[in-house]
């Protein structure tokens, strides 16, 4: 929103929210929410975490996949509260 103001807009309105990363989270909306960003995560987390671990951590294909198996469980695991914070 900061930046936002910096550059002339005004009647900025800053929201946070959080998004669930699996449904553990009770009401309708967030499981919905959870499901779609669980979705996008595990369809892109292979190629964020090959650029990622292999490039800047010297990390071999294979010790990457060999990590994925247990954050995509992970992921999907209801007893793992876990959320981002989002600001729109």
């Amino acid at each position: 929103a900061r930046w936002m103001r910096e550059i002339g807009f005004e009647d900025v309105v800053e929201q946070n929210f959080y998004w669930p990363t699996s449904q553990w989270a009770k009401g309708d909306y967030f499981k919905k929410v959870a499901l779609y960003f669980q979705e996008d995560m595990l369809n892109g987390l292979e190629g964020i975490s090959m650029k990622v671990l292999t490039r800047f951590m010297g990390w071999t294909a294979e010790e990457v996949k060999a990590l994925l198996v247990g954050v995509k469980r992970d992921f999907k695991d209801r007893s793992i509260h876990a959320y981002l914070s989002m600001s729109v």
